[in-house]
């Protein structure tokens, strides 16, 4: 649950409901039934509140409390779906490589390859209502936070802003681990 935590530093099966956090200096890989992989970042927070295969098709639902993850997807087959929610945005996919670096206050989705649906999320009591969607295409980022939210809800705006994946976000070292890791995975599948 999500109040006791163990330690683990070798591989682990993991079911839905599983919790996953790492500390300061831990980095951890979710490797999927599919070859679909998920990467946690130090002081990250997420848990599988979705995870298994109906026939060929994966589905995987992750709600990620803190903390920056990076995703490289198969493509999806059928009825299959891939979506990580955090508490101001979800991010869907159906095969492509993406990241979401969330904070108490916001949430940044970038594209590496393919698109991703971005749907703000508002949060009213217990209801949580998904604003309008916008396809976020490779190259580019969305932030969302509380203002933009708040704007979508009270003017309607039909879209979040969209922009080029800041040079900063490029140059961290956490972006470039993992641009490094996909090369090795498509270096091994040619070889």
């Amino acid at each position: 649950n999500d109040k006791t935590w163990t330690q683990v530093a070798d591989e682990v099966e993991i079911s839905a409901g599983t919790s996953i956090k790492t500390d300061t200096t831990g980095l951890a890989t979710v490797i999927f039934p599919d070859g679909s992989e998920m990467r946690l970042n130090s002081s990250t927070q997420i848990k599988l509140t979705t995870l298994g295969l109906q026939g060929p098709s994966l589905k995987v639902s992750v709600f990620q409390t803190l903390g920056s993850t990076w995703h490289r997807l198969q493509k999806l087959v059928g009825a299959g779906s891939y979506e990580v929610e955090t508490p101001t945005a979800v991010a869907s996919v159906r095969g492509t490589i993406f990241g979401v670096d969330n904070t108490a206050t916001s949430a940044d989705v970038f594209v590496e390859d393919s698109q991703v649906e971005v749907n703000p999320i508002q949060t009213i009591g217990d209801n949580r209502i998904l604003l309008a969607k916008t396809m976020l295409t490779k190259g580019k980022m969305a932030r969302i936070d509380k203002q933009v939210i708040n704007q979508m809800a009270s003017k309607h705006i039909q879209k979040v802003a969209d922009q080029p994946i800041p040079k900063e976000k490029l140059a961290r070292r956490w972006h470039k681990f993992n641009k490094l890791e996909d090369k090795e995975i498509i270096k091994a599948k040619i070889l």
